[in-house]
C-alpha cells in the first residue's frame, strides 16, 4: 500500500533543522551542454556574475553505462558548476542539480531558485524527455541537550526509536541508524534514513533524511517537474512530522 500520511502543519514546513537540500533531474542527453557558449548562456540566465551564483567553472562527471550481459563501461561527461557560498547549480548533458548546504532559508526561496534553473534548462538544453525527478532533505537535530541516545524519546516519535526504548537495552545504546524504503505511490519512492549519533562532548545529534524520487520517461514540461518537486516537499514534511514530536516542532519552528 502507498504512503498515507496527513499533511504537515506550517510549523513543520518552517522548521530550522534542514542542513542539506538537493533537487536533481535527469533528462535526455544534449551534448551541446558541454560547449562553453552553453555554459555562459546558462550562467547569464541565472543572473551572471552579478546574480546569486557569481562563479562558474567547468566540471567533469563520471557516468556508468550498463550494457548487455550487465557489463559496465565508464565515461566522463563535461558540464558546468555555477556556485555561491552554500549553493551549487550543476548542469551536464543529461542531468541538472540544485543544492544547498547550511544555507537553506525556506521553501519559497528554494522553489524560486529551482524555477529559475528549470527556465534556464528549458532554453539552453531543450530536453525532450524527463527521466528522473528527485528531492532530498537532511535535517539535523542538535543542541537540544540530549546526552544519551535514549534521551531522544522527548523529540523523536516512539515508533521510530524502536529498540532504544526497550527497558534494559536503551540505556546501553551508543548510537542507532535505520533505513526504510517507502512506496509512496504513482511510481514514487522514498529512501528514509535516520540516525542518532554517539554522544560527543556530552551531546547527541539526530539525523532524518528523506530522499524522494520518480523514475520513468515522459515529455519534459518544466511546470510538471516543478509541481512534482513541490509534492515531494509536502510529502517530506509529512514524514518528518510523523517521525518527531510536538515538543521538537515547538523548539525548531521558525
Amino acid at each position: 500500500m502507498p504512503l498515507d500520511l496527513p499533511p504537515a502543519d506550517d510549523a513543520v514546513a518552517r522548521r530550522s533543522s534542514i542542513v542539506f537540500a538537493i533537487t536533481q533531474i535527469r533528462f535526455s542527453e544534449n551534448p551541446a551542454v558541454s560547449e562553453p557558449a552553453t555554459g555562459v548562456r546558462f550562467h547569464e540566465l541565472l543572473g551572471g556574475p552579478e546574480g546569486p551564483y557569481p562563479q562558474i567553472n567547468q566540471a567533469r562527471r563520471a557516468l556508468l553505462n550498463i550494457g548487455p550481459g550487465g557489463q559496465g563501461t565508464e565515461h566522463e561527461s563535461s558540464g558546468w558548476r555555477v556556485t555561491a557560498e552554500g549553493w551549487l547549480v550543476g548542469i551536464f548533458p543529461g542531468i541538472a542539480t540544485l543544492q544547498t548546504t547550511e544555507a537553506y532559508e525556506g521553501w519559497d526561496d528554494f522553489a524560486a531558485r529551482f524555477t529559475q534553473v528549470l527556465d534556464a534548462i528549458s532554453e539552453v538544453v531543450q530536453p525532450a524527455i524527463i527521466e528522473r525527478v528527485g528531492l532530498r532533505f537532511t535535517d539535523r537535530l542538535t543542541d537540544l541537550g540530549v546526552e544519551f541516545v535514549s534521551g531522544w524519546e522527548a523529540y523523536v516519535a516512539p515508533a521510530f526509536l524502536g529498540p532504544v526504548l526497550v527497558p534494559g537495552l536503551g540505556q546501553a545504546a551508543t548510537s542507532t541508524e535505520q533505513r526504510v524504503v517507502i512506496d509512496v505511490g504513482e511510481g514514487v519512492t522514498c529512501n528514509f534514513q535516520q540516525a542518532a549519533t554517539e554522544p560527543t562532548d556530552g551531546s547527541s545529534d539526530y539525523l532524518i533524511d528523506c530522499d524522494f524520487f520518480w523514475e520513468g520517461g515522459r515529455p519534459f514540461d518544466a511546470a510538471v517537474v516543478q509541481g512534482q518537486v513541490t509534492t515531494f516537499k509536502e510529502q517530506a514534511d509529512s514524514v518528518f512530522a510523523a517521525a518527531t514530536t510536538a515538543t521538537l516542532i515547538e523548539r525548531i519552528a521558525q
